[in-house]
């Protein structure tokens, strides 16, 4: 199997949370089974390289929920661990 470049990994991202928020967990076995079918493979750290890309690229948006005001709110993969955010990619005009 291959590395998957980063444009693949972005790909899969956006695909994955074009309909709903998802975060890390379901993320990864989603993009490892399409990365499977290409006869891909790829790191951890890649997925979150790609992940903090599309963030800071603006295509992806990354939430935590918060307790206090009772949904979610915007936040970044600097502010919280990973784990706790969940992602859904952005509508570009």
């Amino acid at each position: 199997m291959k590395m998957p470049d980063l444009e693949f990994l972005k790909e899969c991202v956006i695909e994955s949370t074009k309909d709903d928020y998802e975060n890390i967990s379901t993320l990864e076995p989603e993009i490892r089974k399409w990365a499977e079918e290409e006869r891909k493979a790829f790191s951890a750290d890649a997925l979150l390289h790609a992940l903090d890309f599309l963030v800071r690229e603006g295509r992806l948006g990354a939430f935590r929920f918060s307790n206090d005001q009772g949904c979610f709110v915007e936040s970044s993969l600097d502010e919280v661990p990973v784990a706790e955010l969940w992602f859904k990619s952005r509508k570009l005009h």
